[in-house]
């Protein structure tokens, strides 16, 4: 691709603001709502699309592990050290935070009142976790580690959940789900998987790529948590994946010239009953079913 058009389609991303990288996460939805999120809109347009309970459970789990355990963390690339390291005193902050994000709707609001009760039990597997793996070494959080692969006109950028000198863990939570029953809302737990989630593995194929350091994958729910340790070759292979859709969506890029009315004729129309279209809120959705002529 000549560097004109790179230059274009960089600037084409965000919605017209330029946008200069991907990552493990954006490469791990489908390709529709992919362009949704990347090239029909900003990051502010993206921000107003309201996440479930789910995804702010891990939040509320994970952010004070890793002020509890880690020497350093860091902020947009800049290594702090944690002001408290007491954990109670982190998921009280983090709940303070989420309390000020607006819910879904009235069911989330519910969820995620009921889902306050099983945050500390979910933080203690994750600290639990951390220390079987890492043991007494010194540990960082959200360190920001990038790759480019040879021809991709955007870097793969991402940040690493756990690291040490030698190894990383990428940490996964299983947030309680509820029910609606005739007497209320119920709680179960989710069972942790037998085997690692594909999309799971590519995003911690990806981190391996980027340090070399010893991989670990880890699932946690309020009771308990599981370990994996994936072979180097198994992770070379998700890797590789990872990297052909990145190729997939520049080459889409490339011969639309990032048109997002021409992408909406090659690429199939997203499928609003996938949870990964249940955060956009109507003002997008309209626009949305504009551009694919739904």
């Amino acid at each position: 691709m000549n560097e004109a058009l790179a230059n274009k389609i960089r600037q084409a991303m965000n919605g017209g603001k330029g946008y200069d990288h991907l990552s493990p996460s954006s490469l791990a939805i489908p390709l529709p709502k992919f362009f949704i999120n990347y090239l029909m809109f900003t990051q502010e347009q993206r921000r107003l699309q309201l996440s479930g309970y789910k995804a702010h459970f891990g939040n509320a789990c994970n952010n004070p592990v890793q002020r509890h355990l880690c020497k350093y963390i860091f902020d947009a690339g800049k290594k702090i050290t944690p002001s408290s390291k007491k954990l109670k005193d982190n998921i009280l902050r983090e709940i303070e935070i989420i309390d000020q994000i607006e819910p879904r709707d009235e069911r989330d609001a519910l969820c995620r009142k009921e889902m306050k009760q099983y945050i500390e039990p979910t933080a203690n597997q994750i600290v639990n976790s951390v220390k079987e793996i890492f043991d007494k070494q010194e540990t960082v959080a959200e360190r920001y580690v990038y790759d480019t692969p040879k021809g991709l006109i955007l870097d793969i950028l991402g940040r690493i959940d756990y690291e040490s000198e030698d190894k990383i863990m990428e940490l996964k939570t299983k947030p309680v789900n509820f029910r609606q029953t005739k007497n209320g809302l119920s709680s179960y737990k989710q069972k942790l998987p037998e085997e690692p989630d594909e999309a799971h593995l590519k995003q911690l194929a990806f981190y391996w790529q980027c340090t070399q350091k010893t991989p670990y994958l880890v699932y946690v729910n309020h009771e308990e948590y599981k370990i994996f340790k994936p072979e180097i070759p198994q992770l070379q292979y998700y890797y590789d994946q990872m990297i052909n859709k990145a190729f997939i969506i520049q080459n889409l890029l490339e011969i639309t010239e990032a048109d997002m009315n021409k992408i909406s004729q090659l690429v199939e129309p997203p499928d609003f009953k996938s949870f990964y279209y249940s955060d956009i809120i109507p003002s997008q959705l309209e626009e949305i079913k504009k551009v694919w002529r739904m």
